[in-house]
């Protein structure tokens, strides 16, 4: 795949990705701060949607930054290439966060949430990880082409 294709395919994984992010996290939080009772402790959702204990301060921290996240994602989609530094940082983000996921969901919500909400984030980092911009080998570090000036 030539880079410019895969330019492309990152652009729209990125936006995928942000417009996901934006649709999870923008409802959960505010279902969980209106207290709807599907979400609230005891509630038919909560046991698979929320760790326990429940902390609807810090979820609305941890959404918060997700939805800042889907923002910059956005804005890097634009041109990918110009942001390799914000894609590691969201494939090594994503990998560390499927980790902790495949640790602690299936000790607190099974198996069959651990493959829902664990392992497409490893894919997800993985993909990222293939799409993203190489440097190649002509391309040096800004710092490497200047010149000493005694």
């Amino acid at each position: 795949m030539n880079e410019t294709t895969r330019m492309t395919w990152l652009s729209i994984l990125l936006k995928v990705l942000s417009l996901g992010f934006l649709a999870a996290f923008i409802p959960w939080i505010t279902l969980i701060l209106l207290r709807v009772p599907i979400l609230a402790p005891g509630g038919g959702l909560a046991p698979l949607l929320r760790f326990q204990p429940y902390n609807a301060h810090y979820e609305s921290m941890m959404a918060a930054i997700y939805i800042a996240w889907a923002v910059m994602l956005w804005r890097a989609s634009g041109n990918p290439a110009k942001h390799p530094l914000f894609i590691d940082f969201t494939i090594w983000a994503t990998a560390a966060h499927a980790l902790v996921m495949l640790i602690a969901t299936p000790i607190q919500k099974g198996l069959l949430m651990t493959v829902i909400e664990g392992l497409p984030l490893l894919v997800i980092a993985a993909v990222l990880w293939w799409l993203r911009p190489r440097r190649s080998a002509h391309q040096a570090h800004p710092r490497e082409h200047r010149q000493h000036v005694p």
